[in-house]
């Protein structure tokens, strides 16, 4: 049984897990990077996207938490591969959307499914009081993370 009253091995029991936790979407990613050809950072832009077309740098930038001067250099990266357009308003010009071409649309969409598999058949395999646990556990540790900032 864990004793929460033991700081060190609490914090090192959270480590541990966000360790896991990334090293299986990462193992599992990198499948999907090393056929496609995209980074993970790539991958991201794209997933946002996906959900939402026509964003811009600045909202990719908070989304995604990364500085606007990242975001915009893979921009130029994806935009230069013909994954990504760049259309600027015709009213105000300092004012930039991006939208995914065509031709990846559909890859990025089946990719991103299968990137959150293995956390996905987890979830479905969870009984109902752990799953209530986990959105519990992760709702009060995203709120800590957030107020560390």
């Amino acid at each position: 049984m864990m004793d929460i009253n033991d700081n060190e091995f609490v914090e090192k029991f959270i480590v541990d897990s966000v360790r896991l936790i990334k090293k299986t979407s990462d193992t599992f990613t990198k499948s999907i990077t090393l056929n496609g050809g995209f980074t993970i950072p790539q991958l991201n832009v794209m997933r946002e996207l996906v959900t939402e077309d026509g964003l811009s740098l600045k909202e990719l930038s908070k989304r995604l938490n990364l500085s606007h001067s990242t975001v915009s250099g893979i921009i130029d990266r994806l935009e230069t591969r013909g994954t990504v357009i760049r259309k600027q308003d015709t009213c105000d010009g300092r004012f930039t959307q991006i939208f995914m071409s065509e031709k990846v649309n559909n890859y990025i969409k089946n990719t991103m499914n299968r990137m959150y598999t293995p956390f996905i058949n987890a979830i479905q395999n969870a009984l109902p009081e752990e799953k209530t646990k986990i959105l519990e556990g992760l709702s009060i540790f995203c709120r800590l993370l957030k107020a560390s900032k």
